[in-house]
């Protein structure tokens, strides 16, 4: 594969998006194709990604194991693959960390497998994120009433790759995040448990 790119300062440069990924999918409405609302299996839209990119699976329809096997063949997410909201608010992202296997995603979230000879999911996860990127992605969103951006628009656009020194650093900093975020859930869960040992 041959990548057209601009080179800046030290080791940076920016190419486009297509040549930072290795696929991209997207998720499957109900439609024809499945019923919402059997199961015990969680389906994933836009407004479930949350924008400190974690998922908010307390607001989720459920699906049963055909509706996600249907679903699947077109989403294909696994573990390491970048979820990302083509809807308004543009820029709501989660890494996947842990193979997907009590949920799947809707026609509204881009599943985006990235090229890691290229660049690090966790750095392209927080880059999809930043207000830079939002602010560029947003020139090319369409839709009078829910504003959305194109797959062909978001292979196009460029993204600014550093070095791969600085995007471990990154890497790090994302994980340390996760830790927080696990944290703090752990807390959470606990504290009704906590008061009434307390009380």
């Amino acid at each position: 594969m041959i990548i057209k790119e601009n080179i800046l300062n030290n080791g940076w440069h920016i190419i486009k998006f297509s040549d930072c990924i290795k696929q991209l999918n997207t998720g499957l409405n109900p439609r024809k194709n499945f019923s919402l609302g059997s199961g015990k299996l969680k389906y994933i839209t836009a407004k479930n990604l949350t924008k400190f990119g974690t998922i908010d699976f307390s607001k989720c329809d459920f699906i049963d194991e055909e509706a996600k096997r249907i679903i699947h063949k077109r989403s294909d997410i696994r573990r390491g693959d970048i979820l990302f909201s083509s809807r308004a608010p543009i820029g709501h992202c989660h890494l996947i960390t842990e193979e997907p296997d009590f949920y799947d995603i809707g026609e509204s979230i881009f599943s985006i497998r990235v090229n890691q000879d290229v660049v690090l999911p966790e750095y392209l996860c927080l880059y999809l994120a930043s207000d830079y990127f939002v602010k560029v992605a947003s020139k090319h969103t369409t839709g009078s009433i829910i504003m959305e951006i194109r797959i062909s628009d978001l292979m196009n656009t460029e993204i600014i790759i550093p070095p791969r020194e600085i995007q471990k650093k990154i890497a790090k900093c994302l994980n340390k995040i996760d830790q927080k975020i696990e944290l703090n859930k752990m807390v959470n869960d606990n504290l009704p448990h906590q008061s009434l040992m307390v009380a």
